[in-house]
């Protein structure tokens, strides 16, 4: 509440202000506010690359704003903005970010209907995380795998992939 009562005086221009608007464009999406205000609120805290370049491909609020673009029906631009992150990851060695980009672009590509695509970054994802890059994203790999798996009708599959979870 506190954020959305300053969201018409954030601009967006700076980083801190960018972090504020990822965040809130994320907000704003899952609360049900118009796609088309969610996704420009998305596009300014993306910056065309500023937000990446700041808080690199290990920053939750950077995959919050690109994540919101797909939530805003935009999943081919949300797939360019994953596609930075996951080169930006590679290219710097971080596991991190690699978990975070698979992950998310993992729930990106099901939108967009590419389930081989999709499962196979959420098992990049489940590794990464269980192999201790990114612990808390384990629950958001699985059930991203599960997605696919039923998507795909492979029911045992997915099942086992829960009951070998833990969650």
């Amino acid at each position: 509440e506190t954020l959305a009562a300053f969201r018409h005086q954030i601009a967006g221009e700076g980083p801190a202000e960018r972090v504020l608007v990822a965040n809130l464009a994320y907000d704003m999406a899952i609360r049900g506010e118009p796609a088309e205000r969610v996704a420009e609120l998305a596009r300014r805290a993306l910056a065309n690359g500023a937000l990446l370049a700041e808080e690199t491909s290990e920053s939750l609020t950077y995959y919050l704003a690109a994540w919101t673009l797909a939530l805003a029906e935009h999943p081919d631009e949300a797939t360019g903005e994953l596609d930075a992150a996951l080169a930006q990851a590679r290219d710097n060695g971080s596991a991190l970010g690699f978990a975070m980009a698979t992950c998310v672009r993992s729930n990106v590509l099901y939108r967009r209907g590419l389930i081989l695509e999709a499962e196979a970054d959420a098992r990049n994802a489940l590794e990464a995380a269980s192999a201790g890059a990114w612990q808390g994203g384990l629950p958001l790999a699985v059930g991203f795998l599960i997605d696919a798996l039923v998507e795909r009708g492979r029911i045992d599959a997915a099942t086992e992939v829960l009951e070998a979870s833990g969650i």
